[in-house]
């Protein structure tokens, strides 16, 4: 084995470290089926005898991706210089793109977990009216799900609005607690004075 062929084996079996230790964060991504969902296209690479043949996969998970380009990696170790440099060329920017999709997903999961939270608070503090804002934050994480699923790019672009969306729930929260602070005070007053007049009719 050549030292050029040793190396792409050396990555093709890094790739495979990288596989384990993002298996294990996918499994918080529960809002992307446990980092099932497909998300990016790679490439492919057949090898029939002298035939070499390279396409797009169709959208595959995160993982998937990586065993795709870890396996094309492999493929290619025995090729030719001249005949694997271009493919070596699409598998990097593939790798690329898992990365900088990894991260994409690791910064909106951040937002999921802010959305959590706030469901939690509402259920806790508003009672009958937090289903509103139960109907919001699950309406703004399917928004976020379906960023990545059409172009993990996109939430570079829309992360900002996305916030904006975040804080406006937070407030909305607060709005809907005085609401219900409020009630509860009318209703206290309303009980106070109904045992006032009891004590007097008594």
């Amino acid at each position: 084995m050549s030292k050029n062929n040793a190396e792409i084996i050396n990555i093709a079996n890094q790739i495979d470290n990288i596989y384990e230790k993002l298996r294990s964060r996918v499994m918080d991504w529960w809002w992307l089926d446990q980092g099932d969902a497909p998300l990016i296209s790679v490439t492919l690479v057949k090898i029939e005898g002298k035939n070499i043949k390279v396409e797009r996969s169709p959208k595959v998970s995160l993982l998937v991706a990586l065993r795709t380009i870890r396996d094309s990696l492999r493929k290619i170790s025995n090729l030719k210089s001249n005949d694997r440099l271009s493919i070596i060329h699409e598998i990097t920017k593939d790798f690329l793109n898992i990365y900088e999709s990894t991260m994409r997903i690791m910064d909106a999961n951040d937002f999921i977990k802010k959305l959590e939270e706030i469901t939690s608070t509402a259920n806790r503090v508003l009672g009958n009216e937090a289903k509103t804002i139960q109907t919001d934050t699950y309406n703004l994480i399917m928004k976020i799900k379906d960023i990545f699923l059409t172009n993990p790019k996109e939430w570079d672009r829309k992360r900002e609005v996305l916030q904006a969306e975040i804080n406006s729930i937070r407030k909305k929260i607060e709005k809907l607690r005085s609401k219900v602070v409020s009630a509860e005070a009318v209703e206290k007053k309303v009980r106070e004075e109904e045992g006032e007049l009891l004590e007097e009719e008594a």
